[in-house]
């Protein structure tokens, strides 16, 4: 199979991306009243499925990535270490200095103690959020590219995808089946049997169809995929008790909703990569896309700046909650394209040649050789 660029993929991201943001938005207007700004519909309550979006891109592109002939190990975690640390470095320095530096109390007493701060930077997981609180997502990521790489070296998707489905199949117990059981639910897991996992499995199934069949009709598919992703959220609650233990019954509802949330959102990227990506605003998405991992890092950072302005510097009227999101949302994503520019795109460069001079340098690190190859079509 010729691995191209799929533009497609990229507008899925940027379509994630500015979900996200703009769900986030309304973090801004924490000091206006709400009846001075417009409560956009679903964004305003269920823009978080940008998220459940970015975890089936992932099984999707990590399997595209790693089922190929070429697959290297070593290359494989060094090109991503340096595509995630960097700029989450950067963006996690600027939102501890905004936050530490608007308020009272010293960094110890705010919770930013040393251990802390390199506990987030390492995407160590945590029961709270890291410093720089969209990271939270990161640690589930890194977790899934270690099983992705480490499984590529002797294996394909499927025994990835066996392997999550396990991993999701003992949390659905952990947390829905012991509980209603009366016996005793799961534990802090370290995300190893976290419910989002199952994005990652549908994301792998995704690749597996799309490799065997791509796409027939794509606006089809595109149109239930939306339908899918906007219906999500009301069918999770609309779900009645199943059981007598609340705990269960609450896990069962956002189990689901995350179910039908990734499989929407499967659906919907199955016709994305087989649009065709015509037009200045589908180029537009696509540029986006490729800036989609500084967007969602860096715009949390101008929500600590957004709240500290109306906080401490300008008491804004109330007919301007409205254009401060648009603000909001514009520079965020110009600040994204600068960080792509300078931090993001020069880093992905040095991890790409840092990877090729250690492959070269050090053939018996590989994952695979010449002598063992694996087609995408096997």
């Amino acid at each position: 199979m010729n691995h191209t660029k799929l533009d497609g993929l990229q507008i899925g991201r940027a379509i994630a991306a500015l979900a996200v943001v703009i769900f986030h938005a309304k973090l801004t207007l924490i000091r206006f009243p709400e009846e001075s700004y417009i409560r956009l519909p679903y964004f305003y309550e269920h823009g978080d499925i940008g998220v459940p979006f970015f975890f089936v891109i992932s099984g999707f592109i990590i399997c595209y990535v790693t089922d190929r002939s070429d697959y290297d190990a070593t290359s494989f975690f060094i090109k991503r270490s340096f595509r995630l640390w960097p700029i989450y470095a950067v963006c996690t320095a600027l939102y501890v200095l905004v936050y530490i530096l608007h308020r009272d109390r010293v960094p110890s007493e705010l919770g930013y103690n040393v251990d802390y701060i390199l506990l987030s930077l390492v995407f160590w997981p945590m029961q709270s959020y890291p410093a720089l609180h969209p990271g939270w997502s990161l640690e589930h990521e890194v977790l899934f590219y270690i099983l992705a790489g480490l499984t590529a070296i002797v294996a394909g998707p499927r025994t990835l995808l066996m392997l999550l489905l396990g991993l999701v199949a003992y949390g659905v117990w952990g947390r829905i089946g012991a509980p209603a059981l009366g016996l005793r639910g799961l534990g802090w897991d370290y995300h190893v049997f976290a419910r989002v996992n199952v994005c990652f499995a549908v994301g792998i199934v995704l690749y597996l169809v799309w490799r065997l069949r791509p796409c027939p009709s794509p606006t089809v598919w595109i149109a239930m995929g939306l339908i899918a992703v906007i219906a999500a959220p009301y069918i999770g609650q609309a779900i009645p008790n199943a059981f007598h233990n609340a705990v269960a019954s609450a896990n069962l509802r956002q189990q689901s909703k995350l179910l039908i949330e990734a499989a929407g959102s499967a659906v919907l990227l199955y016709g994305l990569i087989a649009a065709p990506c015509k037009g200045r605003f589908a180029r537009a998405l696509v540029h986006l896309g490729d800036r989609s991992y500084s967007l969602y890092l860096v715009h949390f950072v101008f929500v600590a700046i957004f709240q500290n302005l109306h906080r401490e510097v300008v008491r804004w009227p109330e007919w301007m909650a409205e254009p401060l999101c648009v603000v909001f949302v514009v520079v965020s994503i110009a600040t994204a394209y600068f960080l792509f520019w300078t931090v993001e795109q020069p880093t992905n460069a040095f991890g790409g040649r840092a990877a090729r001079t250690t492959v070269s340098r050090f053939p018996r690190l590989s994952g695979r050789n010449a002598s063992s190859p694996k087609s995408c079509n096997d």
